[in-house]
């Protein structure tokens, strides 16, 4: 019986290895909505539908491979942060506890018109 239930053991650790093998695994991407923006933008952060007050938003640099922090703000009684960025390129927007949306910007010189993006907070 041991030798029996010995090999069934076997058997389900080859067939769990050919399942999740190496070779069949496949790398996946995070897609996070993107944004074009010009240098002066304002995001609103929304739970249910409703404003959130003081929450820190952080604009993190993803030119690099550090995504450092270039700009921070809190959101106002409306929920609403606003946001100046005077280099052009590419940045990650989130709530700085981590928990909520996340976004990307491309922030172009060209676009004169502030935008406002909204990003949910649980």
């Amino acid at each position: 019986m041991k030798a029996l239930a010995d090999l069934r053991c076997k058997y389900l650790a080859v067939a769990l290895c050919l399942l999740i093998s190496p070779r069949d695994l496949k790398a996946w991407t995070q897609v996070f909505p993107a944004y074009n923006v010009g240098p002066k933008f304002s995001v609103k952060v929304l739970n249910c539908s409703l404003p959130v007050e003081g929450r820190q938003l952080r604009v993190l640099d993803i030119s690099r491979n550090d995504a450092r922090e270039i700009e921070s703000e809190a959101t106002d009684a409306q929920g609403i942060a606003h946001f100046k960025v005077t280099v052009p390129g590419k940045y990650f927007i989130e709530i700085a506890d981590g928990h909520g949306d996340v976004a990307e910007l491309d922030v172009r010189s060209d676009r004169s018109a502030p935008a406002a993006l909204h990003l949910a907070s649980p």
